[in-house]
């Protein structure tokens, strides 16, 4: 991949995390405010919320994330980018899943990301985790080594 698609992809990444983190904070915002207006559920019901709302925002960025890309870039190196974008807005997923587990207990939670964590908010977490980085997995099969579009017109014709 040429420098400027790389920089292209790079830029659609940022821009989609952007767009994720945004979601992310309304959709939370969201459910925060129906828990405070029920006031009736447990704690319980309020972090598999939460928890599953996150799982969504985290299909849309993949999602998102391969609809924008496959257009200018299918080889690997795009992929691997995309993939390292994933794994740090999963990681701030957590991070959101984390303050909102704070926000409903006692404030000593133990991170989900944690692998000491064996908690029911842990556990969903790694399971939404596992299910998004299966999600993005099989998009892998899209790209391979073939050119993309753009790597195709960017190159030299053949030497007769």
């Amino acid at each position: 991949m040429d420098e400027r698609t790389s920089q292209h992809v790079r830029l659609i990444l940022e821009d989609t995390r952007h767009l994720g983190e945004k979601a992310a904070g309304e959709c939370l915002a969201v459910s925060a405010a129906t828990f405070a207006r029920a006031n009736a559920l447990r704690s319980s019901g309020r972090w598999s919320d939460a928890g599953r709302t996150l799982e969504a925002v985290g299909a849309a960025f993949i999602e998102e994330s391969i609809k924008r890309i496959r257009p200018i870039a299918t080889n690997n190196e795009a992929f691997a980018l995309m993939s390292e974008a994933t794994d740090e807005f999963l990681t701030f997923l957590g991070q959101e899943f984390d303050k909102v587990l704070r926000k409903i207990s006692d404030n000593t939670v133990l991170s989900v990301m944690s692998p000491d964590n064996d908690s029911g908010p842990a556990m969903l977490w790694r399971d939404s985790s596992i299910r998004l980085r299966r999600k993005l997995e099989l998009a892998r099969f899209s790209f391979t080594d073939t050119p993309g579009p753009s790597e195709v017109i960017h190159r030299e014709p053949p030497q007769p």
